[in-house]
């Protein structure tokens, strides 16, 4: 009865491949990730400004007095701005599909971090499957 879950488990490299391939047909000649992002920034900024501002509870003002989600907000958007920009300089330099490799990457950091943090024990069939994406993973090379 688990079988659906195996296909929520596919839309996360589906849709870092799909991102992976629009950035690097869309991306600019000459134009470095952190110019991209800026841009994306933007575009987002005024995309989402009207909802932001018509749905109650949703605004921070970012120039009023700080409560606790202002830094939250903060210590969470730097280090993701500087992963995204790596990722953007990895699907510049090795293509989308070695790019899309995150996605792996992040399924067995979780993996570890559940055992870690969460006390969470699997069973041989989890660490064969972690295994046998580790090894694929072995098989994907950048672009050349």
């Amino acid at each position: 009865e688990a079988w659906p879950f195996v296909l929520v488990g596919l839309l996360a490299p589906l849709c870092y491949g799909g991102e992976g391939t629009y950035v690097k047909l869309r991306l600019p000649a000459g134009m470095d990730p952190i110019s991209v992002l800026l841009g994306a920034s933007i575009m987002g900024v005024l995309l989402l400004t009207p909802l932001v501002a018509t749905v109650p509870g949703l605004w921070v003002p970012f120039p009023g007095p700080w409560g606790a989600a202002e830094p939250g907000m903060l210590v969470s958007g730097l280090p993701h701005a500087f992963a995204y920009t790596g990722y953007v300089t990895v699907v510049g330099m090795g293509g989308p599909v070695f790019a899309s490799m995150v996605a792996y990457v992040v399924t067995v950091s979780g993996v570890l971090w559940g055992m870690l943090l969460l006390g969470e024990r699997h069973s041989p069939w989890v660490w064969a499957a972690l295994a046998a994406m580790v090894i694929g993973m072995a098989l994907v090379q950048p672009r050349r």
